[in-house]
């Protein structure tokens, strides 16, 4: 038995990925006093400088418990954040690895994650993608937003082809604030579903740095990534039975 199929037995059967039929329209939506969304600079600092941390959490090297695993992940639908329609067809691809972004936005209110998504998707839209470049956005609490389809490739502001990459981006600036514990849990479960989904190893897991000149996903989160940290988070959820994704418009996030 190879990898794959390992890995798809651990978590029993899997279906197909919604392939962006649930969408909406953020018409009339105001914009928000942030700047708009956009991969960050190259590096140009030391990268093993730690980032500033928020007083009530410890630091990431000091988290050593997994992050608890969700029998169901709730994934809020593109109708339920009221994104609106991909303005062209998507280009398809097999994805064969797992990479991790951040927005390299500040914002800690998770209540205006929605207005942030529709942002984040006129702006993609403003620059020549058809939709929001990522697979799947992470907020500060641990929700989980649908993006473009899971089968079609995504975008980048950098000079990597994204074809053949899973995108899970988390809300936030990691090279000025942590993630939060919810984000790397729900992280985890995300990167979980996908590598038993479409068979592709933990031992993918990168962050957008390792394929382009850029700070993204920010040195806090890419800790996590050098460390192994959430390689074994992901391999622990997959031995315990994978992660399961529900959109909330209904039916689990499957693939075709």
């Amino acid at each position: 038995m190879d990898r794959r199929q390992l890995l798809r037995c651990l978590a029993g059967v899997v279906g197909a990925v919604a392939t962006g039929s649930c969408t909406g329209r953020g018409d009339g939506e105001p914009a928000l006093d942030i700047e708009p969304v956009s991969e960050p600079p190259p590096v140009t600092s030391d990268p093993a400088a730690s980032p500033p941390r928020t007083p009530e959490q410890p630091p990431l090297e000091e988290r050593t418990a997994t992050p608890a695993a969700a029998a169901a992940r709730p994934v809020v639908c593109r109708a339920d954040w009221a994104a609106s329609a991909p303005t062209g067809p998507y280009r398809r691809h097999t994805i064969e690895r797992l990479t991790v972004h951040h927005t390299a936005v500040v914002n800690d209110d998770p209540s205006r994650e929605p207005d942030l998504l529709r942002q984040h998707q006129r702006n993609h839209q403003a620059r020549g993608f058809v939709d929001l470049a990522y697979h799947l956005m992470i907020a500060r609490d641990g929700t989980v937003y649908e993006g473009r389809a899971v089968t079609a490739v995504g975008e980048t502001f950098t000079d990597y082809d994204p074809a053949g990459h899973f995108l899970p981006c988390l809300e936030g600036n990691f090279d000025r604030q942590e993630p939060s514990d919810a984000q790397l849990a729900a992280l985890a479960d995300v990167l979980a579903w996908a590598a038993v989904t479409f068979g592709v190893p933990p031992e993918t897991i990168r962050g957008h740095r390792s394929y382009a000149a850029t700070r993204c996903p920010g040195d806090a989160l890419q800790r996590v990534v050098d460390d192994g940290s959430l390689e074994r988070w992901v391999t622990e959820r997959i031995a315990a039975g994978g992660a399961r994704l529900e959109l909330t418009c209904g039916g689990a996030l499957t693939v075709t």
